[in-house]
This record gives structure tokens, sequence and C-alpha cells, in this order.
């Protein structure tokens, strides 16, 4: 088993997810790089008008930023590919284990309140590059793991700040989120109408 991830000496608390995932897989070999995905995974886009209709009918975010990303979205294509190669895309952690990858996401507050600055591109189907609001391209990115990664697993930051004494980590095939309830989560926002690759 080996489990490869790069520490950031900004992101502290997914560095202590991360070292709890390392000490708890302690017999792993600890591989200090980021995660890459595999290129056939880029071949998965995201609806525009799917994610206009989830953004529709969510509850859990905040009006303001149901709005805003509806008027930013609406600048894009029908059809949007996270990145035009694998070097441009990652996961915070991943397991590899009986010829299977596990991938990682640990989530703080700015993937469900959509308040990150900046813009940051996204492409069409033929790699035509589109600027999108950061926040914008982050909620994109995150529907899409949980679209093509075919094991995924997200940990929210207030879930594991409650739990990580009680997280047993162990591989586990399809697609995982550990969050408390009355909060967004990708399980509910995602639904039927994303479905998994």
């Amino acid at each position: 088993m080996k489990i490869i991830y790069a520490p950031h000496k900004s992101h502290k608390k997914e560095g202590v997810f991360a070292d709890a995932m390392i000490a708890g897989l302690h017999h792993a070999l600890h591989i200090e790089q980021i995660p890459r995905v595999k290129p056939e995974y880029l071949d998965v886009k995201i609806s525009t008008a799917e994610l206009r209709e989830r953004l529709c009918s969510d509850t859990m975010l905040t009006p303001r930023c149901r709005e805003k990303a509806l008027r930013a979205l609406s600048a894009l294509p029908s059809q949007v590919k996270v990145a035009e190669s694998i070097w441009k895309i990652s996961c915070d952690i991943a397991i590899e284990h009986q010829g299977a990858t596990y991938y990682y996401e640990f989530h703080e507050q700015q993937h469900r309140t959509l308040s990150v600055g900046g813009r940051t591109p996204v492409y069409d189907a033929n790699n035509v590059r589109f600027d999108a609001p950061r926040y914008l391209q982050r909620l994109i990115r995150d529907i899409w793991r949980v679209k093509a990664l075919p094991n995924f697993t997200i940990v929210w930051f207030d879930w594991f700040a409650v739990n990580k004494n009680n997280y047993c980590v162990k591989p586990k095939s399809g697609f995982w989120e550990y969050s408390l309830s009355n909060n967004f989560s990708f399980k509910e926002f995602c639904g039927k109408t994303i479905p998994r690759t």
C-alpha cells in the first residue's frame, strides 16, 4: 500500500488530516508528491445546464452564493472540462492499494461558501480556455471529482474536527462523503442529475 501526499505549508488543517491518515496507515509507504489523476478522467465534462439546475434547486448555499454562481455560469460553454492536462488538476491525497487508486479531498469552509476570489481557467470540449471566477472553477472541479473519479472520498473540516479520534482510514470503492448534518454536501448537491461515471 502507498499513500501519496505532498504537504502544503499554508494548508495547516489539511496537514493535520493527512498526518492522521498517514498515522492510521503506518504500514503504508508514504510518497511525498502531488497525487495525479489518470488522463482519461479529463474526458469527463460538466454540463453547465445541469449545474445551473442543481444551483437553482439547492437549499444549503446562501442566496448570494447561488446568484453569483449562476451569473458567472452564464458566460461558460455548455460542456466544461476542468483542465487540459493532468498536471493542472489533482487531489489532496491518494492511496494505491491492490491495483486501485483511492482519492481523497479535505474540504474547508471555502468549498461550501464559494468565497475564493480571482479568476482561473476552465475549458470547452475543444480545449478553448474560458476564465471563470475561482470559486466557480473550484465548484466545477469538486463536482468533476465526484463524477469522474471511481473511488473518491470527501472529508469536511468540521466533521473531522469532531470525529478525528474515531476516523478509521480504510480505502473504499465508490463515492463517500463525511459531513455534519444540515450543511452543504456534494452528495446532496450532485444527486442524480450529475451521475457517477
